[in-house]
């Protein structure tokens, strides 16, 4: 999805707490759930975007 994302001018910010907890030495209650963030300016380019990947992926 963030490939997607970048793909059509939108630079999203990925926070990841698993990782950043892994980093730092702790661990984390939620292996591998991302948080995806995005400029407001770029919500309905973004929505259009994850709607087509959830066409896709027929969700």
């Amino acid at each position: 999805m963030v490939q997607e994302l970048q793909n059509n001018g939108i630079n999203p910010v990925i926070k990841d707490e698993s990782e950043s907890g892994r980093l730092a030495g702790f661990g984390a209650s939620i292996q591998g759930e991302q948080e995806i963030y995005i400029n407001k300016d770029e919500f309905v380019t973004a929505n259009m975007v994850i709607e087509n990947i959830k066409k896709d992926l027929q969700l």
